[in-house]
């Protein structure tokens, strides 16, 4: 049984958990700064909330490490570094580590979804799309002094 832990205090984006989940690895993550962005909920792996201050367990010091401030994505606010309850993501391992179907479920899912964010030919389309709305309004406007966008 393979399950990918991120239980990240800062996580600008998750590229460990896009990598579990193209190796068909589903993932349990904290809803912290683009980490949810990276996992299904429920489908691919599931997030968990971070709720406790790290001084509770890593001591005091901990805090000069850290940022003063991380993105939740749940409130779509910045607010103080926390930790996801330990108990409650041993229970979450534990769920998962119990229910063979639906870990089956998410090895499935999780690979599927880590292949949309690595489609490059969707992504070279989506952006040839928008630079063809850029030029396209550039080309409708009237510019004496401005020079073409094209070399």
């Amino acid at each position: 049984m393979d399950i990918a832990l991120c239980p990240s205090i800062r996580e600008s984006f998750g590229m460990a958990s896009l990598e579990a989940s193209a190796a068909g690895c589903p993932v349990i993550g904290s809803r912290v700064d683009g980490l949810p962005e990276t996992i299904r909920e429920g489908i691919s792996g599931i997030t968990l909330p971070y709720e406790h201050d790290p001084r509770r367990y890593y001591g005091s010091n901990i805090m000069t490490q850290l940022p003063e401030l991380v993105y939740d994505p749940d409130t779509d606010q910045l607010r103080a570094p926390a930790v996801i309850d330990p108990q409650r993501l041993a229970d979450t391992i534990g769920m998962l580590a119990t229910d063979q179907q639906r870990l089956d479920n998410m090895r499935q899912h999780a690979i599927v979804h880590a292949n949309r964010f690595n489609d490059l030919q969707q992504y070279g389309d989506q952006l040839l799309g928008q630079v063809r709305q850029i030029m396209a309004m550039h080309e409708g406007q009237t510019h004496h002094d401005s020079a073409p966008l094209t070399s």
